[in-house]
């Protein structure tokens, strides 16, 4: 075990080492930026970075180690989180459970005990799995800390986790923009400090002139409010939300027992429908087995599937019917399956009469507790705030100053008045004078936090509350840190490593059950259906789901695109996004979440629809969001197994998590063939639940299945062809042809085509296939996977089959029986409205004017 100076030493030599690295390289101060832009060229990369001022990530964790600590262990100080990290030492507090807690934003069973794990120890942790109240739980601390006149830094790894916070410390507003209740505007108590430009805004004079003016209506709405106590109320007001939160226990922990026994119900059922679906059941309403109770029948049901002897004896057939008066019949039938079905019915009879029982009884004490709660909540809280945190004197800070050693004072003065700092993992180290130490830190999304950094944020602060899930999307690896300590085999212990590590996996690893860990499990966001996968697959089913599906509403969907083109260089597929296309439009779908795994297709989502409500993005970038619909657009078409990237299990649960009410899942028809993975794990839960889910099928609209590269690899091959064979040509019809329509395409008038070559002629008829005018022949041949036409003009926006053109001649064609061919394919274009033209490679000229009056005529009927 290393030694604590020892692990300082680390590291200082990391801090330096990667800021140099940063340096060099121009890494930038969004690691997750850097880590999407993998999927850009070199010159893509370099405009990029002309075009925006890249900022060194470890530039100040460099300056704090370097400069302010001198590369000192011994000049740490001692009362930071820092050093007890560094020493993997706690200190517990004895008198926690002799303070009030309040909760005005409302609690469930988990929440509260993390609330109260956050003041039992200056390092606690919170484990939150999507949906189950992280912001809600982080701004009851901070209601707590408040209580306390403690100060309190909130941080993230990025700001959309911090955006989260103080969105809920403004009053909601209404259709018009107006705000509906002014009491809740307690964002003026927060300052967004740390990178410069936020030091700049904050301390601007506008700024403090309107934080100013927020307060002077916050405190005159408050004065006029049942929201002021008096000194008298605000102690009884204690007392009351002790007695609450002590019956409201109570009330959620039956509420749970209810909602667990709804979801036991529905899973009962299913298995109840499956077993009378393909089960051939005989004694469904036999009297004496109904009467037996659930007890009797699941002895039976043991006895009967452990009897070892080949028949049933005398004895045990009348000592049966003796004691459950099971009827001769019984023996004759399929017994374990018929006492399986009676076993189900029982319990499903037991589980409705306990939730009648028990919401009947909840009904009658648990109504209104949670909604007093919150009132005397925040009572006591806004009084709180109103008697201790009004700023009266104008702020003697500026923006270049307010961290520097003349004006410690001063800003101690500001942050007991403004005691809620928020900042980046990378910037907070800046938002202060170092002899300050704020009283907590509370780090969200802390699964994703660089470690690095959090070592100088943990310089910052006397206590620690780390929020995350281990589940979701963890820190996004830098190849070039990658590399360097791969050539680096540094000795240190696996809590303190910084290279695929975060700071609540670290601190679990250290720590282990030494200090406060809280688990959230009441689950308030998804259609129990959608989140019942990520609790069966992620989370041991150990989420409480909260919510109900009173509609019995079918949440699943799925878009199944048959021979889907991946591009492996660019990691996209045109093809998934038509089909995308064309279900929203199906369906008059306007506001959506769309997910790829991949930057470059999430930009070409992006592109394609163009619309505020049309949201497309990664994975990561959704982390944290929620939307009504969500559409998980897999993109590729083979999926590798379980480490393939995109079944990545913490991406998938990201994924899923992110829809409330609906998720669509848009994939390759091959994925029940791939290896398993987590994509074809919920294909399964999908089909296995929700067995009638819809499934759209995207047979047509794959006209570009072959990019430019892949046509121009397939020119290539026939021109090799061609040299190979004794009759072969230099320039082939295929090529001829080809040139010919390049340079058509280019054309003004013509410039929204595109081109394909050898199209699947299955893929472009499956009307008329399904016509019944083809007898079993014909559809052999339209149906084969050879069948092809040879060239395709399509539209290159809507993707739709504009025209397309056979050349009588051509090398790869067979000569016998292909006038049979030619018609039946004229026939099944005409059916599905596709126009035709061909062209013999005897007469070379004027065919592109040919093709051109074609063109001309398709135009003049559309």
């Amino acid at each position: 075990m290393l030694k604590v100076k020892e692990k300082f030493n680390y590291w200082v030599r990391v801090a330096n080492d990667l800021y140099n690295i940063a340096e060099q390289n121009n890494i930038s101060m969004d690691l997750q930026e850097q880590w999407e832009e993998s999927d850009f060229s070199d010159e893509e990369k370099h405009k990029k970075n002309q075009d925006k001022q890249k900022i060194n990530p470890y530039s100040n964790i460099e300056y704090f180690i370097n400069k302010t600590l001198l590369r000192k262990y011994e000049y740490i100080n001692k009362e930071s989180i820092l050093y007890y990290f560094l020493n993997a030492k706690h200190k517990e507090y004895k008198n926690w459970n002799e303070k009030t807690f309040i909760y005005p934003f409302g609690i469930n069973n988990s929440q509260r005990k993390a609330v109260e794990n956050a003041f039992k120890s200056n390092i606690s942790i919170i484990q939150g799995p999507p949906g189950t109240g992280k912001t809600q739980t982080i701004l009851n601390i901070l209601a707590n800390i408040l209580m306390e006149n403690k100060t309190v830094a909130v941080v993230s790894n990025n700001n959309s986790a911090i955006d989260n916070v103080i969105e809920k410390l403004h009053s909601k507003v209404n259709s018009e923009g107006k705000k509906i209740n002014v009491i809740d505007d307690i964002w003026f108590l927060t300052s967004f400090l740390g990178k410069k430009s936020n030091n700049e805004k904050y301390f601007s004079k506008e700024n403090q002139q309107e934080i100013l003016n927020t307060q002077e209506i916050w405190r005159n709405t408050l004065e006029n409010s049942d929201y002021w106590v008096s000194k008298k109320d605000f102690a009884k007001n204690k007392f009351k939300i002790d007695e609450l939160v002590f019956e409201i226990e109570e009330v959620q922990r039956l509420n749970e027992v209810i909602l667990e026994n709804k979801n036991e119900l529905n899973k009962v059922l299913k298995e109840l429908e499956l077993l009378v679906l393909n089960v051939q059941l005989s004694m469904k309403n036999d009297k004496n087995l109904k009467k037996l109770s659930l007890k009797k029948l699941k002895k039976l049901h043991l006895n009967l599937k452990m009897y070892r002897k080949e028949k049933f004896t005398w004895w045990f057939k009348f000592k049966t019917r003796f004691i459950y008066q099971i009827k001769k019949e019984f023996f004759e039938s399929d017994f374990i399956a018929e006492l399986y079905f009676h076993i189900l019915n029982k319990k499903h009879e037991g589980l409705e009469l306990a939730i009648k029982n028990d919401s009947k009884y909840l009904k009658k004490i648990g109504k209104n507790k949670i909604e007093d709660l919150i009132k005397l909540s925040k009572q006591n809280l806004l009084t709180h705030i109103y008697k201790n945190f009004m700023l009266e004197d104008e702020i003697k800070l500026t923006s270049s100053n307010f961290n520097t050693f003349q004006k410690v004072s001063d800003f101690q003065n500001f942050i007991k008045k403004r005691p809620i700092i928020l900042s980046t993992i990378y910037s907070i180290i800046n938002s202060k004078n170092s002899s300050v130490l704020y009283d907590y830190l509370i780090i969200d999304e802390s699964s994703q936090t660089d470690m690095l950094a959090c070592i100088g944020a943990m310089a910052c602060a006397k206590n620690i509350i780390v929020v995350g899930d281990l589940k979701q999307l963890p820190q996004v690896e830098n190849k070039i840190f990658k590399k360097y300590f791969e050539m680096h085999n540094f000795e240190i212990e696996d809590g303190y490593k910084y290279f695929g590590n975060n700071i609540l996996k670290s601190l679990l690893t250290i720590y282990k059950n030494k200090v406060p860990n809280q688990l959230l499990r009441e689950h308030y966001r998804c259609h129990p259906g959608i989140i019942g996968f990520c609790n069966k697959k992620y989370y041991d089913n150990k989420l409480i789901i909260m919510t109900e599906n009173s509609k019995n509403t079918n949440p699943f969907e799925t878009i199944i695109g048959e021979s889907l083109h991946y591009n492996d260089t660019s990691k996209t597929s045109k093809k998934e996004i038509q089909n995308i296309k064309e279900y929203l439009d199906k369906n008059k779908i306007d506001e959506i979440g769309i997910i790829s795994p991949f930057r470059n297709q999430a930009n070409l989502l992006a592109k394609t629809f163009r619309s505020e409500k049309i949201i497309a993005n990664t994975i990561h970038k959704f982390q944290g969001q929620e939307k009504d619909t969500i559409l998980f657009a897999v993109t590729k078409a083979k999926i590798n197994g379980r480490k393939d990237f995109v079944s990545n299990p913490k991406l998938i649960n990201v994924a899923v998590s992110r829809a409330k009410n609906k998720f669509i899942l848009a994939y390759a028809g091959n994925l029940e063939q791939t290896p398993d993975n987590d994509i074809k794990d919920l294909l399964k839960y999908i089909n296995y639940n929700y067995p009638d889910a819809i499934k759209n099928i995207a047979k047509n609209s794959e006209f570009y299945i072959l990019s430019k590269e892949f046509n121009n690899d397939l020119l290539k091959l026939i021109v090799d062809y061609n040299l190979s064979h004794s009759n072969g040509t230099k320039e082939p019809s295929e090529i001829i042809i080809h040139n010919i329509l390049e340079e058509i395409i280019k054309e003004e008038n013509y410039q929204h085509l595109d081109i394909t070559l050898f199209k699947k002629l299955s893929l472009l008829v499956p009307d008329a296939i399904e016509s019944k005018e083809f007898n079993q022949k014909e559809l052999s041949f339209l149906k084969h996977h050879w069948a092809h036409v040879d060239f395709l003009l399509y539209d290159k926006f809507s993707h739709a089959p504009v025209l397309v053109i056979e050349v009588d001649g051509l090398t790869f064609h067979k000569k016998q029986k292909q006038t049979w061919r030619d018609e039946i394919k004229d026939k099944a274009l005409k059916m599905q409205n596709i126009p035709i033209i061909r062209i013999s490679t005897a007469i070379t000229e004027n065919i592109k004017s040919k093709i051109k009056n074609e063109l001309l005529k398709i135009k003049e009927k559309t």
